[in-house]
């Protein structure tokens, strides 16, 4: 069994358990669907348009944040089919709070790297720094909600967010 509490494997009990817990609290449950797709949302909205504000402030820039996520997110996929790792629902034989019915490719979080690094990209290549950091923190909320949620395990979550930070720090220098 896969999962992580405290250093020991979680239980399916316990992971039914959440998930139980979320389904009976509709409202909550909404709220973290709507708020992971208007992260989601955000991020894919962020980065085509400071794709445009490079590429009239700085070519060079412009090449790096377009060419190194590019690849970047190509590598992350072919992981994921690679390694195909099962998602938590899967392990544990129940549904996810989240509507999921993907078949494995959790490993790494492709959501999440994709959030991190566009987070990153701002932070590091647009004047108003804020917009990075506002963005990083949704960034921490969306893998925070693909867990609770029971799409992903936190080690999908962390490594698709250190890709994310090893990317951008590529793009960046």
């Amino acid at each position: 069994m896969t999962g992580v509490k405290k250093g020991k494997p979680m239980r399916s009990e316990t992971y039914v358990r959440r998930m139980q817990a979320l389904t009976e609290k509709p409202r909550l449950l909404r709220g973290m669907i709507l708020l992971e797709k208007l992260v989601a949302i955000s991020m894919f909205a962020a980065y085509p348009l400071l794709l445009v504000y490079l590429f009239s402030a700085d070519r060079r820039g412009f090449l790096q944040a377009l060419i190194l996520p590019a690849c970047g997110f190509a590598l992350v996929s072919l992981a994921r089919m690679v390694i195909d790792r099962p998602r938590p629902y899967e392990v544990f034989g129940t549904a996810s709070a989240i509507p999921k019915e993907t078949r494995g490719r959790s490993f790494p979080s492709r959501h999440v790297y994709s959030a991190v690094l566009i987070s990153l990209l701002c932070l590091f290549m647009l004047p108003q720094k804020w917009i990075g950091g506002l963005l990083l923190a949704a960034a921490a909320l969306m893998g925070a909600i693909r867990v609770f949620g029971g799409v992903h395990f936190v080690t999908d979550v962390l490594t698709g967010a250190l890709l994310g930070v090893l990317t951008a720090l590529l793009a960046c220098r």
